[in-house]
């Protein structure tokens, strides 16, 4: 988020209010903020890309996730699961990864994690 972004966010979170486009007044806004990074965020509170008050407020509760190249199994359950969705998605009968399929699977590095997958 570039730093315009980041000081609105950080207003919107600390007001807990909104101002509609093209409003002139700030309304109520009861909203949690769920959020999500592939970047190393105190990196770039060092490097001054990111404000640091907006990343306290916004790191409450961190989780954190590992890549699915650490994940082994997981891999093979969530390609179980998204090729599950598509075939309902599409009316197909339901199929299953072949051994060949799932060794292929495992034994690839996956940059892009789960959305390579």
């Amino acid at each position: 988020l570039g730093e315009p972004l980041q000081a609105k966010l950080l207003k919107v979170i600390e007001d807990r209010a909104v101002r509609r486009l093209g409003g002139t007044r700030s309304e109520p806004a009861d909203v949690w903020v769920i959020s999500a990074t592939n970047s190393d965020l105190r990196a770039a509170i060092g490097e001054h890309r990111f404000r640091e008050d907006l990343y306290h407020r916004l790191a409450v509760v961190p989780l954190s996730l590992p890549p699915l190249r650490a994940r082994g199994e997981d891999v093979l359950l969530l390609a179980e699961h998204f090729l599950t969705r598509i075939c309902a998605d599409y009316g197909l009968e339901p199929l299953t990864l072949g051994e060949d399929a799932r060794r292929c699977l495992l034994g690839h590095p996956w940059p892009g994690n789960v959305r390579e997958l």
